[in-house]
């Protein structure tokens, strides 16, 4: 009895494991129910542009009530096939070729049910060109190169702005010193003073015209004699009136 019940979960997990293979083989197997063996080559878009892989693929059709070699059933495979396996192969460039293989098989391995018939495969090799891959792996490279240069620059100009902010902003770029020197009180005047050069230096204040320059500059500009006299008695007349006597003698004819 001891045996018996030792031996019963052997027996039927042994059982149980015979029942699942069988189910697989019948569901598996080309043979069972109609099912067609075939094994047709594609050319599967990449992420490459026009470039694609060639793929073979072997794939199990069921034809239900038509006849297992019925053109138009090929046909639907095919293209049910064909239309799983490029949503697949254009997620990936040329250079990916040994993933593209599993991710195909994953894809297709399911049954899809198309109209009278249903279709799963599985992905036999990928192929490509070995030269166009070189080539395309050397652009990747490059690629990859020429956006770390280009971050590069704008890190580069990031700074450069920063540094321009600083210079011609005494008082933050004093404020930032000392942000990173708190334990130096007793150098924030000084600082302070060098940032204060540095902008008097390279961003020079800005001169405003003296009233005696704009009048000069007034007067040059006019070309035609009798809106130029007219100007000077109407500005000698504002000169007298304001008590600017000082612009007044700029003025031609002033006898100053």
């Amino acid at each position: 009895m001891a045996l018996r019940e030792s031996g019963w979960p052997s027996l039927r997990s042994r059982r149980i494991a015979e029942t699942q293979r069988t189910r697989l083989v019948r569901e598996t197997s080309p043979e069972v129910e109609g099912a067609v063996p075939r094994r047709e080559s594609f050319s599967l878009p990449s992420a490459d542009g026009s470039f694609r892989f060639a793929a073979v693929i072997a794939f199990t059709v069921r034809s239900g009530e038509a006849e297992p070699d019925d053109p138009a059933v090929l046909d639907l495979a095919r293209t049910g096939i064909a239309r799983r396996a490029e949503a697949v192969s254009t997620r990936f460039r040329l250079t990916e070729e040994n993933r593209v293989k599993g991710e195909l098989t994953t894809a297709l391995w399911s049954w899809e049910a198309l109209a009278g018939c249903s279709v799963r495969g599985r992905c036999v090799s990928i192929d490509t060109d070995v030269e166009l891959v070189e080539q395309i792996a050397e652009f990747e490279k490059w690629e990859r190169r020429r956006s770390v240069l280009a971050w590069q620059a704008r890190q580069r100009k990031e700074q450069e702005e920063r540094m321009r902010s600083l210079v011609v902003d005494p008082i933050g770029a004093t404020a930032r010193w000392f942000l990173d020197n708190q334990d130096k009180p007793r150098d924030v005047v000084a600082v302070a003073g060098e940032f204060q050069k540095l902008r008097s230096l390279l961003l020079p204040e800005e001169q405003a015209d003296s009233p005696g320059a704009l009048v000069d500059d007034l007067l040059d500009n006019l070309s035609e004699e009798a809106h130029r006299d007219h100007l000077i008695r109407t500005l000698r007349k504002w000169f007298t009136h304001f008590g600017r006597d000082d612009l007044g003698a700029r003025l031609p004819g002033s006898g100053g």
